[in-house]
């Protein structure tokens, strides 16, 4: 994930207001490994919630017309080969450019996000590739991946970048969405056996695959890395 601030200016109803993927303060968890039967436990017994409405638009030709000459897609023929090169292009409202992705024609549209303002595609090796129309800055984040708390003020959210898929945490604090730094550590209560290897964060939080929130400082989720179901609660949150 980025670590540098994305402004992001979201078009609401009732004007433009400002979202940002900024660092955050430490956010400390406890794990402890649990078995499956567990897992599906804990799922059956969780309290159900709505997640925030995603509004999303999964027509091309419905997104582009949104946005109209805010965005074209120009091709030239490759000399000496039977494909065309297509590029993408992003304008601002005053039809200066802000963003282009050549190599295109290797991309397929994932989804408009009208709200945020996001484009996203699938691009080589099934990336995602995701870019703002209001700022041209491309975003290390899928909306796709996201999983809130009941609380909204937390969510996991994901993105693939073609070679490895990432997890990480985001807390809403002050009208911006921020990316915390996570320190995790294993509950005192588990005892590793001795020829076991200690977890390590980053697999973690690679290759995650289902996940729910049980709370606003717990959730539960299975990692591909480890094979193995976890659960995560939230023990500490430090501040500058």
């Amino acid at each position: 994930m980025n670590k540098c601030c994305t402004a992001i200016s979201v078009l609401l109803v009732s004007g433009f207001t400002s979202f940002c993927y900024a660092e955050s303060d430490l956010v400390v968890f406890e794990f402890s490994p649990i078995s499956s039967e567990q897992y599906q436990a804990l799922v059956q017994n969780k309290v159900a919630y709505a997640q925030p409405k995603l509004v999303e638009i999964k027509d091309s030709k419905s997104a582009y017309a949104m946005l109209g000459k805010r965005i074209n897609v120009t091709q030239e023929p490759v000399e000496n080969a039977d494909w065309i090169r297509e590029t993408l292009n992003i304008y601002n409202t005053k039809g200066e450019s802000l963003y282009q992705l050549e190599d295109f024609e290797t991309c397929g549209f994932e989804a408009f996000y009208p709200q945020e303002q996001l484009l996203s595609f699938v691009c080589g090796h099934e990336s995602d590739w995701l870019v703002s129309t209001l700022t041209g800055e491309e975003i290390e984040e899928n909306p796709q991946d996201r999983e809130t708390s009941p609380d909204g003020r937390h969510r996991i959210s994901g993105y693939y970048n073609g070679q490895e898929s990432s997890a990480f945490l985001q807390s809403y604090d002050e009208g911006q969405w921020r990316t915390p730094e996570v320190t995790i550590r294993l509950s005192p209560t588990v005892e590793l056996k001795p020829e076991q290897e200690p977890y390590r964060q980053e697999w973690l939080f690679a290759l995650m695959g289902e996940k729910h929130w049980l709370s606003n400082d717990r959730w539960i989720f299975y990692s591909h890395s480890y094979d193995q179901y976890f659960d995560m609660r939230m023990v500490d949150t430090q501040h500058d």
